[in-house]
């Protein structure tokens, strides 16, 4: 019988700096072909997902563990929580950028500036990096530094108003359809 052909992205290193849905979709997606998804987390801030869970699974004194969704978008990966405010954290997030391929991130461009995250700082740690970077409303603008979740961007695009009934008011989609469609 023959070895197994390799996965597709084998030996391509991501580092994962997303929250919810479109970051996390799209990364698990690459890590499914293959990808090495390491996926970082704060140790000061959960991420939304963890704790937050449609079905009835209470984790008993683990409110952290009800949240399958959670564990959808983020199957494959490794994970990792940093402490960014320390030079500590800082220091392992750059020495995991210096051996990574992407880094992917779905913060608001002010974020990711105050962490000195931007582009231009990655590549002075490693040239040939690639970011994937997935805000909601852009990087210029006057809401280009707001959060953007599904919900919001499908009111802000006017998508909401396309669904429902002729005569009713707008209506969100069942799923957030545009965190899905940015990733």
């Amino acid at each position: 019988m023959a070895a197994p052909l390799p996965a597709p992205l084998e030996g391509v290193r991501i580092i994962e700096m997303g929250q919810l849905i479109a970051i996390p979709w799209a990364m698990k997606l690459l890590a499914d072909m293959g990808a090495q998804v390491i996926r970082l987390e704060s140790c000061h801030r959960m991420e939304g997902y963890r704790g937050d869970s449609l079905y009835q699974n209470d984790i008993s004194g683990e409110f952290w563990n009800r949240g399958a969704n959670f564990y959808e978008h983020n199957r494959n990966k490794l994970g990792i929580t940093l402490d960014l405010s320390k030079p500590a954290g800082m220091q392992v997030l750059k020495d995991l950028v210096a051996v990574s391929d992407v880094f992917a991130e779905n913060f608001t461009p002010r974020a990711i500036k105050n962490f000195h995250l931007e582009y231009e700082d990655l590549r002075r740690i490693k040239p040939d990096i690639i970011m994937v970077s997935s805000t909601g409303y852009g990087f210029t603008g006057p809401w280009a530094n707001f959060g953007a979740t599904g919900p919001a961007t499908e009111g802000a695009s006017g998508l909401a108003y396309m669904t429902g009934y002729v005569d009713g008011p707008p209506v969100l989609a069942e799923i957030p359809c545009t965190d899905y469609t940015a990733a």
